[in-house]
């Protein structure tokens, strides 16, 4: 029978996931605020360069007074709120209803989650159609930031940062920060799509059931 031989103490090499070491607490930390940086610098800049082009625009092309509007005496609020979110504001104090209106039209064609998001902040914000804006705006940079971190699984940096700009700048963008609920709906589709590549299929289901219920 033949004795085993065994490498001499010292040469033995450990496997390297046996060896490693967990990142401490405020490593991490660090590496997590800094992937917050970028998105939110997106989100400051962007947002600041659009409501100042909105205020410009209502100041250099005065809109018709005698309308009713929420914030006619606060154009930097103004700009934000006209269409269907006159629509979301009714669903989130007063609910659903199928009687249509003078127009002609009903509550009923709009999806349930944006309202609710108003409404729950509504019970501490006064005006509804504040508590609009700042769900529309707080989601649109959760979803930069989620968007971010889904780009960086496939991406290098520079490449993730232009994803962000070119969501936040693209045309139709202005909407993302409007009472509508596009901003809802971009969170909740990227959030999905970002859980389900890091195979958390709870949160990705409930990200998708959220997205399902705001478009």
């Amino acid at each position: 029978m033949q004795t085993p031989s065994y490498p001499p103490i010292g040469d033995v090499t450990l496997p390297a996931a046996s060896v490693a070491t967990a990142a401490p607490p405020v490593s991490r930390w660090r590496a997590w605020a800094g992937s917050l940086a970028v998105p939110v610098a997106v989100f400051t800049v962007t947002r600041a360069g659009l409501f100042l082009l909105a205020y410009l625009s209502l100041v250099l092309m005065p809109l018709d007074t005698s309308k009713p509007r929420p914030f006619a005496h606060n154009l930097f609020l103004d700009g934000w709120l006209r269409w269907d979110g006159g629509w979301y504001k009714g669903i989130a104090v007063r609910g659903y209803s199928n009687i249509p209106a003078a127009s002609g039209e009903s509550n009923v064609a709009f999806f349930p989650f944006y309202p609710l998001l108003i409404r729950a902040l509504h019970t501490v914000i006064p005006d509804p159609y504040v508590a609009a804006l700042l769900v529309s705006n707080v989601a649109f940079l959760l979803a930069l930031i989620v968007l971010y971190r889904l780009a960086r699984l496939y991406l290098d940096e520079g490449a993730a940062r232009r994803t962000l700009v070119l969501v936040a700048v693209f045309p139709f963008a202005f909407y993302f920060s409007a009472v509508y609920s596009e901003s809802v709906f971009l969170l909740a589709v990227v959030a999905a799509f970002y859980f389900g590549e890091r195979r958390r299929w709870l949160w990705a289901a409930l990200a998708a059931a959220a997205a399902s219920a705001t478009r």
